[in-house]
């Protein structure tokens, strides 16, 4: 199934961004999974349910028309992994529990059950191919020594957690100012015992000094994590990302509304000022690594998902 997910991504990107690339997408899903139907008729339409963006009917799998006019829009193809989370969670849940219904209508052991089989597909790495993947992962790791780190402080209840790149990168809302109201998303927040709509907000976004940020998020309860980046280039990439976002105004917000409302949080910058500083070698890892996962929705996940970049690329370069 992982490897479902990146030739979706791949095929996706080789093709016309049409329903039939999405067709095409859940094919290739239904395969992976051993489901005896594999052609379902794709139908956009506007869903009336938030929990999630894709529904099913006897044979056919329905996609919100907001969010599928959204993906074959994007140029960047983030919004694409966001709807295969959305099909794969889906297609789970009838795969499990035999039933095709949407997130909100499973019970807590059965959610439970669900994220755990998403978790492990997640954490599970894409198939490589041969040489060059080991040659790239062997000349990123021979810098090892020069690795810089991030630092995180995990989602724990109704704390959202923290990302952040010392001394310089380190991205929170100004609650000293108003917020502005967005709406809602479903999602499990810290507040409730169930996933549920939860209310958004937006501040205005305000860069803490290291020494503001080590009041707030004492070194000692923070994880620090290793990434393939040097450590010149990763705080040189810090600042780049840190200067762009306030040279241009952008807000925080730790996740969006609408399917064109992008997550503007301190795991955005830190993901974005990572990517920037490695190679052409490494960032051609990274790339693999990540085809067809969504971007990280809380700094757990950007823990998760750099932790395990990482024993890839080890893995990869002992072969």
């Amino acid at each position: 199934m992982r490897d479902a997910l990146h030739s979706s991504v791949r095929d996706w990107n080789q093709a016309n961004k049409t329903i039939d690339g999405l067709r095409h997408s859940v094919s290739i899903f239904t395969k992976a999974l051993n489901f005896s139907i594999t052609s379902y008729e794709i139908i956009t339409d506007i869903l009336t349910i938030n929990s999630t963006k894709v529904t099913a009917g006897q044979k056919s799998i329905y996609i919100d028309s907001r969010m599928a006019e959204a993906v074959m829009a994007d140029t960047k193809g983030n919004l694409f992994a966001e709807l295969l989370r959305d099909v794969l969670e889906l297609l789970l849940t009838q795969k499990l529990f035999g039933i095709a219904v949407p997130p909100d209508k499973l019970t807590r052991t059965q959610h439970q059950q669900l994220s755990a089989a998403i978790a492990q597909i997640y954490t599970n790495v894409p198939s490589s191919s041969g040489q060059d993947f080991k040659q790239r992962a062997s000349a990123t790791l021979k810098d090892a020594a020069d690795f810089g780190e991030i630092k995180i402080q995990p989602t724990t209840g109704v704390a959202l957690g923290h990302a952040w790149i010392v001394p310089s990168l380190s991205l929170v809302p100004d609650k000293r100012k108003n917020h502005t109201d967005l709406g809602y998303r479903f999602m499990h927040s810290g507040f409730r015992l169930e996933p549920a709509d939860s209310p958004i907000r937006e501040w205005p976004a305000y860069f803490m000094s290291m020494k503001e940020n080590e009041e707030s998020y004492p070194d000692q309860h923070a994880w620090p994590v290793r990434v393939p980046v040097d450590s010149t280039r990763l705080l040189a990439a810090a600042r780049e990302v840190r200067h762009e976002w306030e040279s241009l105004g952008v807000p925080y917000r730790f996740i969006g509304t609408t399917p064109e409302m992008p997550a503007t949080g301190c795991r955005v910058t830190v993901w974005e000022a990572v990517q920037r500083g490695m190679t052409d070698d490494t960032l051609t890892l990274f790339k693999h690594y990540n085809s067809g996962l969504p971007d990280p929705q809380s700094p757990t996940e950007l823990w998760q998902r750099l932790e395990g970049l990482m024993q890839w690329m080890e893995t990869l370069a002992t072969e």
